[in-house]
Order: structure tokens, then sequence, then C-alpha cells
């Protein structure tokens, strides 16, 4: 899975931004895997992530809350949640392994954290993939403060011009950071989307410009 891969940022802010994607293998232990998704979805739940949903229904965001994500699960589909700590990635393979369901998990993040979390877990990872970065005319994309934003929605489905609009509503006091940052989550259907992070970039892109015209 590589929609996930590509989240712009330098380490600090990468710190506290990691996914889990589960899914079954079409063709192999996809049949009846609707009872194994929803307890694995039990697990991910339990570590409060930030952000979670499935692949064919949405979001925390899109579907408004947990049992809604819940009562959407279907066979055949990929779940996701989002963390903000090294510590609940840990805590989430732990729980999964112990669970055992078969499923394919994948997590996204700093690779050598990650690779430490598994560790801590007594797992070895499978595969490691790693991103390339933006080749060709880098010109014409916006600034790479707004890209740590946009690259959280790996479909492309959060654009540069709503994250310009929704600063500059921040900035004239019609919405809060975290408003900002959920109406961004909203966009975000499969739910990989890290609001929390969101808020703390924004925040960031704000304090940048006050210190700048000061």
């Amino acid at each position: 899975m590589s929609h996930t891969l590509h989240r712009e940022g330098d380490r600090d802010s990468l710190s506290n931004d990691y996914i889990f994607l589960i899914m079954p293998e079409n063709g192999f232990n996809d049949e009846n895997s609707e009872e194994r998704l929803r307890l694995a979805m039990d697990v991910l739940l339990k570590h409060n992530p930030v952000n979670f949903g499935d692949s064919k229904n949405g979001s925390k965001y899109t579907l408004h809350g947990k049992q809604a994500v819940l009562d959407a699960i279907e066979e055949k589909e990929t779940i996701f949640a989002v963390y903000t700590t090294i510590e609940q990635v840990t805590a989430v393979l732990r729980d999964l392994k112990e669970l055992d369901t078969g499923l394919s998990v994948t997590v996204s993040g700093l690779a050598d954290q990650l690779c430490s979390c598994a560790r801590k877990a007594g797992l070895t990872p499978h595969t490691v993939s790693e991103s390339l970065g933006v080749w060709g005319d880098q010109e014409r994309l916006p600034p790479a403060p707004v890209r740590e934003l946009t690259t959280m929605c790996g479909h492309g489905l959060v654009a540069a011009n709503l994250v310009f609009d929704l600063l500059e509503r921040v900035k004239t006091g019609r919405l809060t950071t975290e408003q900002a940052a959920e109406k961004m989550a909203e966009c975000c259907v499969c739910g990989v989307f890290n609001p929390v992070r969101a808020q703390q970039i924004i925040e960031g892109l704000l304090k940048s410009e006050t210190e700048k015209s000061a």
C-alpha cells in the first residue's frame, strides 16, 4: 500500500504520524473476513487513534463517529487507523500479534521507529517501502508547508486551495485551528488523514506568518 507513503515534513513533524492499514488477501483469505476485520478494528480503537475508517465507506469524520464506522465494516475491505505516538504503535502491534487474524498489516511512518516498535512487539517486518520523493517540475507545486497537509491524504482529496482558504478563515477568526484540521480530515474519505498533526502544522504556519510580519 503506497498511498500513505508520501507524507512530507521534517522528522519532528512526522514523529507523531503513524498509520495502520489492515486487509485480507484477495483470493486467499478474503472470504468471510468481516468478523476478523471487526476484531482487528476493536484492537485499533482500543488504543485511541485520532482517525480511523474503512476503504469502502469512509472515516470517523465522514461517517461521523465510531459506531457508524463499525456498522459500515464489510468483508473484503481495508480498515485504517492513525496514531500519534510510537508507544501506541507498539501496543497495537502486540495486540494484533496476539489476536492473529491472518490479515495483512501495513504500518506507515518513520522506518527506524517502526522497526524498533516491531522488535519490541516480537515481530519482524516482511517488507519495507520508501518514498523517493517528488520528481519533475517542482516549481509548480504548492509551498512545502502546505504539502505537509495535502500529502496526508494519499488520494489527493485535500486540495492546496482548500488549505489556503481554511488558513485565511483561521486568520480572520472564522475557524479555530482544530476546526480547520477537521474540515481537511472530512475530505479524506479513507481515514488516513491525521487531524492532530494538521492542527500543529496550521499553528506553525500562522506563527511563521506572524513572525515575518512583526
